[in-house]
C-alpha cells in the first residue's frame, strides 16, 4: 500500500483498492486490454459491491470512472480525482 495511505484507510468503514489486470501487482496475460475492458471490469465490481461507493481514482482509471459515472449515476456517492504528473 502507498505510504500514509493504509492510516488513513484505518479510519474508513471500507476500502476496497482493486488492481486491474495487466497492472500493478496482478497477472499480466499476453493481451492487449482495452478501456473497454478495465470499463468492465470496475463496472463488475460495482454490481457486485450492490451500493453507491466513493471513488478515489486518477490517471486512466479517473477517466473510466467518470464514463462510469455518466452511465451509472447511482453507483456512486462521491468522487475524488487526482493527477499524478505535474500539469502545467
Amino acid at each position: 500500500m502507498v505510504s500514509g495511505v493504509s492510516c488513513l484507510c484505518r479510519s474508513l468503514p471500507a476500502v476496497i483498492a482493486p488492481d486491474l489486470i495487466g497492472w500493478g501487482e496482478s497477472d499480466h496475460p499476453a493481451r492487449d486490454y482495452t478501456t473497454s475492458d478495465y470499463w468492465l471490469m470496475i463496472a463488475e465490481l460495482l454490481r457486485m459491491l450492490g451500493t453507491p461507493v466513493t471513488v478515489v481514482a486518477s490517471s486512466l482509471t479517473a477517466g473510466i470512472v467518470v464514463r462510469l459515472a455518466i452511465q451509472q449515476p447511482p453507483s456512486f456517492s462521491a468522487f475524488v480525482f487526482g493527477v499524478s504528473e505535474r500539469v502545467q
